[in-house]
This record gives structure tokens, sequence and C-alpha cells, in this order.
């Protein structure tokens, strides 16, 4: 790839930036005479998987409150957390959105909101290392770290001064985020960490080599922020949130019915993070169960928020604890089950399959099940089956962990970790989109099928009445069928050959020729990654909204300032713009191929994802700076259950970044012999 130009080396490319605010359109009724709120956040932000319910996000929060003045949400992308205060008072934006500690210099600059959120900055180790301090006075001669512009090294700085003089202050880099930070604490790369309690709890969740050791600072709030003369668009966002306060964050656990959830606009769903329930793609939620809750909660009204618990067997605890209002889990009924929830109406009907190796004689009938050893979840509706047929079949059941998700099982079974195991067909069916070494060998119980539910806690029977309404609705109608074939129909492979041309790759080289070299590509790469998004179809759609040449998401490509994506020339610009703004995001010491592979596969999967696979890279003794052999490694174990559960961002498709940057590499280097 030595042909590719050099890149543009900003961290964020923003293409019809958002003019600076004059001192007449500074306040509300300027605002509302514009009709659009720009609100500051971070660039390259990737959502993270949610594993928690803690209320709404700042990004909906701040939609709410947009909405109800009949306001667009610009987006100002800022590329990092100490510069959001310079570029609000510099006019970039009428709001920083995202939660800023309140302190005495920040208040000297800006004004801020209502508390969002309570948090405390508290002392973070490696879990089980010996002689952690237990009080300050123990830091003495300890050296612990805090990210530079961060109110955690404010409140270092202040125990220094006031309580332990010899304390070592490391403050890191403020292009390393806290969770990085924590990362490598649990890692042992570094001693000791502050950061706040909201950013341990988030980080606690996956990662389970993090120790909270104690408080430095306590009950801190942290707040939204405005130009200090935006006294209007103040008093307006304080009158919101603390309306929000009231109902949003008064407690985190709720167990009422349909009627308070209606209130509180919000449907909290209860799932698991796989390739089947949710996962997440390009920072888009995707998932069969999610996309079915989603059209729920579009039908209440309501927004949807995913709660991802930490182990299968406490989804229904969790339920019952008010953690989340409804289970979607590609849960099925059995028995057990209804003693403790109520089932909605079902919305798949699967069979049980028998799940064995490729290559091995297939079974024909269960009585050659005979001695056989089947490994599934004593808790699984699997086990129930298994222990209604063993007297009769003869086979042995081995019992698995509990936190084990029946992908990694079938895992097992294609490694011989397991001999066999048992899957829901559907589950089974999503696996095969991307592997062939497992088949289903034949169901459980033939001519018999489970059912797929809803579940909700017993007590709330109008929201099961809103829900067995929805099911009735929607089945197997048009969105239920094109969701069902996003989740488990393998997308058409683009890499058939394409009749191009000598001197001639696509119709479209002018326009590929036009912008590329702005951002500092190969015109070819530029064709080649076209290609395989859309093998040169401008009008092209994808199954999750991405449209044109390059297959950019509408929502992408506003972000970047571009409006007119019917138009090939303008949406092609956009796809190449964003091609450029990842790049932006990578180190800039990174070698130049390396960087142009690593944005290939975020392009296609999300930064967040390329992040996991190039820190399980690492973990497994692999080169995180380099893609072939090393990081499209890591990235296909993002596919199993015993990786993506301990990652930031959870379950990766990692079979699909592979083939793509390895097809555009290929055919990248038939363009170059194509048109010297």
């Amino acid at each position: 790839m030595a042909a590719v130009a050099r890149p543009l080396a900003c961290a964020v490319v923003l293409l019809a930036a958002p003019r600076p605010c004059s001192a007449a359109d500074e306040d509300l009724a300027a605002i509302q005479l514009r009709g659009s709120l720009r609100v500051l956040v971070l660039a390259g932000a990737s959502p993270e998987l949610p594993r928690a319910s803690a209320g709404f996000s700042d990004a909906d929060l701040v939609q709410d409150f947009a909405a109800r003045r009949g306001l667009k949400v610009q987006e100002v992308p800022v590329a990092r957390p100490d510069l959001l205060l310079p570029a609000l008072l510099a006019g970039k934006g009428d709001v920083a959105a995202v939660g800023l500690s309140v302190t005495s210099v920040g208040a000297s600059r800006v004004a801020f909101t209502q508390p969002v959120r309570v948090v405390d900055e508290v002392l973070v180790g490696k879990r089980g290392v010996a002689g952690l301090p237990t009080r300050p006075s123990e830091l003495a001669g300890r050296k612990v770290s805090a990210v530079s512009g961060s109110t955690a090294l404010e409140v270092l700085e202040g125990q220094k001064a006031a309580v332990v003089p010899t304390l070592l202050i490391d403050a890191v880099p403020a292009s390393i985020d806290a969770e990085e930070l924590l990362y490598q604490v649990s890692r042992g790369e570094r001693g000791l960490a502050v950061v706040t309690s909201e950013e341990l709890d988030d980080a606690a969740t996956y990662n389970a080599g993090l120790q909270r050791l104690f408080a430095l600072a306590e009950r801190r709030p942290t707040a939204w922020a405005v130009r200090s003369s935006a006294q209007q668009l103040r008093a307006a966002l304080d009158g919101f949130l603390l309306e929000k306060g009231l109902v949003t964050y008064a407690t985190r656990r709720f167990t009422g019915d349909l009627d308070g959830i209606l209130k509180r606009g919000e449907l909290r769903v209860i799932t698991r993070n796989n390739a089947v329930s949710f996962f997440l793609e390009r920072g888009q939620p995707r998932g069969f169960d999610y996309e079915l809750a989603a059209m729920l909660a579009k039908q209440l009204k309501v927004r949807v928020a995913m709660v991802v618990p930490p182990a299968h067997d406490l989804m229904v605890p969790w339920l019952l604890e008010g953690r989340g209002d409804v289970i979607a889990a590609s849960y099925t009924v059995s028995p057990e089950r209804e003693k403790l929830v109520d089932f909605s109406r079902p919305y798949l009907q699967v069979p049980e399959m028998v799940v064995q190796r490729s290559g091995e004689p297939r079974l024909k009938s269960l009585s050659e099940l005979k001695g056989r050893r089947i490994t599934v979840r004593m808790g699984s509706s699997y086990a129930t089956t298994l222990a209604r047929l063993q007297p009769q079949f003869g086979f042995i059941i081995v019992p698995a962990a509990e936190d084990v998700e029946t992908e990694d099982l079938i895992d097992a079974v294609a490694t011989s970790a397991a001999d066999l195991t048992v899957a829901d067909a559907h589950i089974l069916q999503a696996e095969l989109t991307w592997r062939q070494d497992v088949v289903g060998a034949l169901p459980l119980e033939p001519g018999s099928k489970k059912d797929i539910a809803f579940a909700t806690r017993v007590g709330n029977p109008k929201l099961l009445s809103a829900i067995n309404a929805f099911v009735k609705r929607v089945d197997h109608g048009l969105e239920f069928n094109l969701a069902y074939r996003r989740a488990f129909e393998s997308a058409p492979d683009p890499s058939v050959p394409h009749g191009e041309v000598k001197g001639e790759v696509s119709p479209f080289d002018g326009i590929f020729q036009k912008y590329a070299p702005r951002y500092g590509f190969d015109w070819r790469l530029t064709a080649a990654q076209a290609y395989q998004e859309s093998r040169f179809n401008p009008k092209a759609k994808s199954r999750e909204g991405a449209v044109g040449l390059l297959q950019i998401l509408p929502r992408t490509a506003r972000g970047l300032g571009f409006s007119n994506l019917t138009d090939p020339e303008e949406c092609t610009h956009a796809g190449i713009a964003y091609l450029a703004e990842l790049m932006g995001q990578l180190e800039p010491d990174l070698a130049l191929q390396q960087r142009v592979r690593f944005a290939l596969a975020a392009y296609n999967v999300g930064l967040g994802h390329l992040s996991d696979a190039r820190r399980l890279a690492s973990e497994q003794g692999l080169d995180r700076n380099r893609w072939f052999g090393s990081v499209e490694k890591a990235m296909l174990e993002l596919q199993k259950p015993i990786n993506y559960r301990r990652a930031r961002y959870g379950y990766a498709r990692g079979s699909e970044p592979v083939k793509y940057v390895s097809q555009i590499q290929t055919r990248y280097e038939q363009y170059l012999a194509l048109v010297p």
C-alpha cells in the first residue's frame, strides 16, 4: 500500500464547521430563532456497551430538551475533554453537554447548570495486590496517576498540599481517558489511579482486575456548562434538569407498571450482549432482540435503554429488583421460569438443536446420543429438556458455569473442549453466518419447538398487555421479517469480480480522483473501498441504512456537514472525509500502512471494536500496531464470549472487518496494476 498518499494529520475533520457566536446570538432567544442547539461533544467517542441502568445519558437528555423547544441538535466535536470549555468560550457551541465536574476554577469561567449526577473521586488499585493503601496517610511516597485536566488531578494536588506532602503525582496525558487508565492499572502497568466512581463502576462491569480502595472526595456534582452570558439558556436547562432529576435520578431501581414507564419516558430492556440479542456495530445498536425492543419502545412513544447484566443468571434477579422493565434476550419460556416472571405471547418458536463438530459422522437419531457428553448450563431451558430425555437415551449431562453463553459452548464444541451442546436454532443460525466448524445435527425433540418471548415482572399487567398487543401486531410482518433477515442471514459477498477495463476502474473515477487526494488518499484505494461497500452502485442502501458508493450512515455524514446524500458526488465526499476522520483519531506515530488498514477496519466495525481488538492483541502477545497477522487475529477473537464479555465495547462481528480489509487490500493491488 505504499502508493497511499499521506493522510491529514488533524485529529478531527470538520466540514462546514459551525460559525462562532456573535454577541447577538449567544442566548436562548437567538438559538430559538436559529432553530438549532449547538452541543459540544467529545470527538470520536464511540458509545460504550450499556451494562447497567444509570438513567438517561447526556445525549438522551439534550435531545429531549431540544425536542421540547422545537430545536435540532447540531453536534460539534471537540478533540479532548480539557478543550470543551475553551471551545464553549470561543463560541463554537451553545452548551457542553458532557458531565463536567463543578469546580471553583471552572465556575469562574462558565456557568454550570443544575447537577446532572453526583460522583465520588476514588482511589483504585489492581485487585489482589498486597499492601494496597486503605487511607490517605498511606499514600506517602506512592505514585498515583490521574488524567491531566481532570478534577481527579485537582483532588490529588489538594491531598498533596494538605495531607500527604510526599505523594507522587503522575499526570497522564489527556489523550488517555479514565477507562484506559483503569485498564493500565488492572494490567499492573500503573500502580494506583484516581477516577470518578461513575467511571470505575462502568469499567468494573467488564474489568474484574480493579479494586476500589477509598474515596478522596465525596459527592462532587457534575453538570453541563454554558457561557456566563447565556442566562436564559441556563435557566431553561436548569428547569428541565430539575424536572428530570425528580423523575430519573431519584432512584435507579423502578418496579412500576406501564404508567410509570410512560411518565419516565424510558423502557429499560434487560438483554445479553451477543450476535443474536444486542451488540454495537459502528457505534450503532444492533441485534434481533434489540430491534424488537426498539419497535416496542417506538409504539409506546418512549426511548429504549439496553441493560446488560454481567451473567446470564442475573437477568431475572435484575428484573425483579427493578434494574430493568422487561427481558428481551431470546428468552425461552419454561415452567421453572414461569414461576418467577410473566411471559408475553411468543415472538419466535424454534427447535433446540444438538450441536456437533463439522467433519464428524452426523448424528441421525437421538438413540446415537447414548454415552455422549452434552454440556449445557443447568439453569438453561436446554438442561430441563435434557433431564427429561436422559433416562430414555442414556447421554451424560455435563454442567457448564452459569455465566457461560450458548455461543461459548458452541465454540467449545468446535475446539473439542466439549463433545456436544444444545442451542436454539436461531442462535446456532447466527453463529453459522461466520463459522463452518460446527453443525446442527438434529432437533433435541423432533417436531417440537420452544417459545421465545418477552418477560416482565408478575406485578406489571399493563406492560404485559401492551407487549402482547405489540407482538400480535408485528408477528412476522414486514418490520419483523426485515429484523430477522438482518440478524440471521449473511450479507451478500461483494467480492464477485467486476468488469473493469484497462485504464479505468469505474464510472466514478473522476469523483474518487477529485476528493481522495484532498484527504491524502490514493484514489484507487477509495475505488477499492467503494467496490467493497457497494459494487459501484451509487443508489445502494444497506439493511442498516448506510447509503451510496461508500455506504456511509446519514447520521455520520450529517455530523461531517453533508446533507444531500442523494448526490453521488457529495455522498462519496462524505465517505472519504469520514475515513480521514477515523485516521485522524489513530496515533500519528503509527506506520502509514497500518493507520490506513486500521481506519478501514474502523470504517467497517467502529473505532471502539478496533480498540478492543488492539488491546486483546497485546494481551495475546501480538503486535497491537500491525493489522495483518496480529490485530486481525484478535478481531476474530471478539466473536467469542470469553473475550467479548470483558471488552469495553462487547461483541463484534470480527470476521466482517477481517474480510473487509483483506479484500480491499487485494483489490487495491489489482487497481494499481490496472491503472498505473
